[in-house]
């Protein structure tokens, strides 16, 4: 029934294509509906699973690689080395389960699910039931303040209005009518129908349920996301990458080594110890642990600037993203309707203009009086400060209230000093309202509304120095004014008063007075302006995705200073436009399309589709229900905290402030994860390809393994993996966010890193070798030798850690004390070293002997001069590159 075109139907048309009446349905007919409709309930999809988050950690392609070394150690009877290996799994999962998992228990607090009830009429009575027991058919009842519980067809209706900028996403409220609307209209424009979800203003109503649950508008577009797998994010696709290379490359080198050495008649058990301690060399086994650990903290961090994360991978999408499409009402904007402007009439050279006012002007106040009188708005708690007010009422009539009271208009006091002697209330059809009131001797009449309905009841206009007959130039000027605040984007109200005549409360009079225009605009949040600029130094677009008009839009754009200041005018796509695009010409002109306005949930789909269509890493933030397909199908979906919850339910990161503040200061935590996540990868990657080089040059020179498999997992898993989980800490430099985003197509592993990893595995290759054959050759005992090899290759990573701070900077320009935790790491990874050259049980494990004073001294040396030959690749490379 869902697919129904109910807004072209007639009443009664509706009433019997459902085989229902105005006295409702029957009690046994509703049983016979729910039992074949179901629930009136929103399947959601569960995300916060103790199982899914757990599963989620186990399943990374870097877990994987030790499962991978684990099972080879396992199968070769290491089972110390197997028991190392399955630690660091668990310790891994652990981590990555605990901020996942607690970041979910969150977003369960915030969603407040909780079941409430409406009026329904069953067998002619009204009786107050559970939403879930509706079905298509039924009639309930809105007032003020009620969420709607189904989708349905209005009947009959009084002054009804209703905000679905949840559904829509567009901020005005909406009038409601009963009369037939033809069946092209899209949704926004179908006013005879109200939405599951959306919340009734003002007025009420008796509606005929037409949809329920899954096949109410909201209902539909959980379904479409529930459809939508969640697209794997460019950070797991190269992790995976990376994973699968690595995989290949030990795989292909393990196999031509062992295949080598048994063809050049080497034992098989000593060829297989070869194999096993080149598969654990080229396994880093402490990455999985430091990059959770990264982007854990990166969370915690993005948590402290109000942003929630529920999944630790979009931490780092943040710090890649390239396009951030936005809602415009809640995140652009504060998401509530405020007064932007008044203007005045003023006299100059003899003639009549309309100017702007300020507060202190007399008009202005008496603008703000008048249309306070007139607004049936209610202050619930008026003895608290006005930033803690509670004002219930239409969007429009709690902006000024608000606006009077901040211009010290007493609000409290005006009903006392001009007594309510009868209402004419706003209707859509009417499009104003009058006020009847006596003050002193005196009857009014205070009006407010559409200027073009009013105007014909103006024939005076009051100026500062008095009231003044109005001409026919003057009524011209007014409509240029009008004309003029809603080219700025204001909706308009025209605020004026007449004398009653014969106590006659009726009607409004035709002698009307002109006080003045009111622009009432949702306000732009005031650090917006400054975060698009950041955002445009880092080289992210920012792109407004909004239900609202176009010219609502384009006017936010200007004020938010959207564009680069070499553009004056933002190029704008309405969804009737959209619709007619096909997706590849959409993909073609996407990067020129500043905003789209007027979009329904499906076409905001089609523009994140197009973007990431043409590489761009996608954020995509909104906070309604029609935001939500987008949400899931970006590379990070944000959500506002106030949103629905379909909307945080599908994001993978909740605003807790709704600001666009917070989105930023997201993207520059995750561009610190990125960068740290880079120096994490190069330091261990490095540490694996020496161990891999020296193991296959030792095989090639058919000498004794210089280090074993136990002493690599030590020095990958215990040395490397504190230091590296450090540098998770690092501060950011200071242009972090004056760089271009990471593309979504550019390698895990930037060219400087592989020059880097390829100077350290070099340099420490060729030193250690050496070290091996002076030790081995000049006749010292073969686990003497490994020792030195195996502490070489712990102090020379402990040592150049300090390098990889930074890809740009010299050692001597890092500020050293900015990372206490890295220099506490190194400590603690230089007892560890000490420890297992002289503590007998670590002896026994990792097969060592005590060294003496010299090894060390020589040890020490050699951790230096690999510094310096790290510095010195830093320095070449980046002499290249400038050049």
């Amino acid at each position: 029934m869902s697919e129904i075109s109910w807004h072209s139907f007639s009443i009664g048309e509706a009433f019997a294509k459902l085989h229902s009446k105005r006295d409702g349905l029957t009690n046994r007919e509703a049983e016979r509906r729910l039992a074949s409709f179901g629930p009136n309930k929103i399947i959601v999809e569960e995300r916060t699973g103790l199982a899914r988050v757990f599963l989620r950690q186990i399943k990374s392609p870097l877990v994987f690689l030790l499962v991978l070394a684990g099972a080879v150690t396992f199968l070769v009877g290491n089972r110390a080395d197997t028991i190392v290996i399955a630690v660091a799994i668990a310790a891994n999962a652990a981590i990555g389960f605990f901020y996942e998992y607690r970041a979910s228990r969150s977003l369960d607090e915030l969603r407040r699910r909780q079941d409430f009830f409406t009026w329904v009429r069953r067998d002619g009575n009204w009786q107050e039931l559970s939403v879930t027991a509706l079905v298509p058919g039924d009639i309930f009842r809105l007032r003020p303040g009620d969420i709607v519980p189904a989708d349905g067809r209005i009947f009959t209706a009084n002054n009804l209005i209703v905000d679905e900028a949840v559904l829509t996403g567009e901020s005005n409220e909406v009038f409601k009518k009963t009369i037939q609307i033809p069946a092209a209209e899209r949704l926004a424009d179908r006013t005879n129908m109200v939405w599951a979800g959306t919340t009734a203003l003002d007025g009420t109503a008796e509606v005929l349920v037409v949809a329920t649950g899954e096949r109410s508008e909201f209902g539909k577009i959980q379904a479409v996301i529930r459809k939508t797998p969640a697209p794997v994010t460019p950070f797991e696709k190269k992790i995976a990458k990376l994973s699968r290379f690595l995989a290949i490359v030990i795989g292909a080198i393990v196999l031509a080594l062992f295949g080598i050495g048994i063809k050049l008649g080497n034992g098989f058990a000593e060829t297989l110890e070869l194999a096993i301690a080149l598969a654990v060399s080229a396994v880093p086994e402490g990455l999985p642990i430091a990059v959770t650990v990264i982007l854990a903290i990166g969370l915690s961090r993005i948590l402290a600037n109000r942003g929630l994360v529920k999944r630790l991978s979009a931490t780092e999408v943040l710090g890649s993203s390239s396009v951030i499409l936005t809602d415009k009402t809640g995140t652009l904007t504060l998401g509530e309707m405020s007064v932007g402007q008044v203007m005045v009439a003023a006299r100059k050279h003899g003639s009549t203009e309309f100017i702007e006012t300020g507060e202190n002007s007399s008009l202005y106040r008496a603008v703000l009086e008048f249309s306070t009188l007139t607004v049936d708005a209610i202050i619930e708690n008026p003895h608290d400060p006005l930033v803690d007010w509670r004002v219930r009422g239409r969007p429009t009539e709690r902006a000024i209230i608000k606006a009077a009271a901040a211009s010290n208009v007493p609000v409290n006091e005006l009903s006392r000093d001009y007594p309510l002697l009868n209402s004419i209330p706003f209707t859509s059809a009417r499009k104003f309202s009058v006020s009847f009131r006596k003050h002193g001797d005196k009857m009014f009449g205070f009006f407010l509304g559409a200027p073009e309905v009013l105007l014909k009841h103006i024939r005076r206009i009051e100026f500062p120095n008095g009231v003044l007959a109005a001409t026919k130039d003057d009524l011209t000027e007014i409509k240029n004014a009008v004309n003029s605040m809603a080219n700025a984007g204001f909706r308009v109200l025209l605020v004026g008063y007449f004398i009653v005549a014969n106590e006659d409360y009726s009607k409004i009079g035709n002698d009307g007075v002109f006080t003045g225009l009111v622009g009432l605009a949702d306000p732009v949040r005031k650090d917006v302006p400054n975060m698009i600029q950041v955002a445009r130094s880092a080289g992210i677009r920012t792109v407004m995705v909004t239900g609202d008009h176009v010219l609502t839009a384009r006017n936010v754009a200007r004020e938010i200073k959207l564009l680069p200041a070499a553009r004056t005018l933002a190029t704008v796509v309405d969804g009737e436009e959209l619709e007619k695009m096909s997706q590849d010409e959409l993909v073609r002109r996407i990067g020129s399309i500043d905003i789209f306005a007027r979009v329904s949930p499906l076409q905001k789909v089609k523009i994140v589709k197009a973007w990431r269509a043409t590489g761009a890493v996608v954020a995509m933030s909104g906070d309604g229900v029609n935001d939500a397909p987008a949400l899931a199908q970006a590379d990070v979906g944000i959500a506002v905290g106030t949103g629905t919850d379909i909307a945080k339910d599908t994001a993978d990161i909740v605003l807790l402030d709704n600001s666009f503040t917070t989105i930023i200061a997201a993207v520059r935590e995750g561009r610190v994860i990125l960068e740290n996540l880079k120096k994490v990868i190069t330091y261990l990657l490095a540490d694996s390809f020496t161990e891999i080089a020296l193991i296959a040059v030792s095989f090639i020179g058919g000498w004794p393994l210089p280090v074993l498999a136990s002493q690599i997992l030590w020095v990958n898993l215990i040395e490397d993996s504190l230091p590296g989980i450090a540098l998770a800490f690092d501060p950011p430099e200071a242009n972090i966010m004056k760089r271009p985003p990471v593309l979504a197509q550019q390698s895990l592993i930037s060219k400087e890193m592989r020059f880097i990893i390829g100077a350290i595995g070099v340099f420490t290759t060729l030193s250690l070798t050496a070290l091996f054959l002076f030790f081995f050759w000049g006749g010292r005992d073969i686990e003497l030798t490994r020792t030195i090899i195996f502490v070489g290759l712990a102090v020379n990573s402990l040592f150049y850690v300090f390098s990889l701070r930074s890809f740009r900077q010299p050692l001597w320009r890092i500020r050293f004390w900015k990372n206490r935790r890295l220099l506490g790491a190194v400590a603690i990874g230089g007892v560890l070293v000490v420890a297992a050259v002289y503590l007998r049980p670590l002896q026994i494990l990792l097969h060592t002997q005590a060294l003496g004073k010299l090894e060390w001294i020589i040890l020490t040396g050699f951790g230096i001069l690999n510094i310096v030959a790290i510095e010195t690749a830093k320095w070449l490379f980046y002499r290249r590159k400038h050049k």
